[in-house]
């Protein structure tokens, strides 16, 4: 179960980026895709998942992922929310609406298949 407790605070910080509104602007989000950089940010715990999902997203659609070290103050939170949005919209604009959720699925899918007890 331990393997559980990341992941799930993992995927709920990216399902909060996914679907909360953008009223607020990211100038570090908007300078780095002006320069054609693709990049997501992470804080917290860095899992198997997370490691999967990074790896997928390198690879499909040449986005990083920058995971942020130590504690997060809730103003940068919510900083790092903001730039993630606005990222999350330039990524679905260019490989298609619903790439992350497909990326997203397609790594928890491998982690849980590494995970799964080895017949005997």
């Amino acid at each position: 179960m331990t393997f559980f407790r990341p992941f799930i605070c993992f995927l709920s910080a990216i399902l909060l980026v996914m679907t909360a509104g953008c009223s607020e602007k990211s100038p570090e989000a908007e300078r780095e895709i002006s320069l054609g950089r693709l990049k997501l940010k992470s804080f917290g715990l860095q899992g198997d998942f997370e490691r999967e999902y990074a790896a997928l997203l390198q690879e499909r659609c040449k986005v990083d992922v920058e995971y942020v070290p130590g504690k997060v103050g809730s103003q940068e939170e919510q900083a790092i929310d903001r730039y993630n949005r606005r990222m999350s919209r330039e990524i679905e604009k260019r490989f298609g609406a619903g790439i992350l959720d497909q990326i997203r699925d397609e790594a928890m899918v491998k982690v849980a298949a590494r995970h799964l007890p080895k017949k005997s």
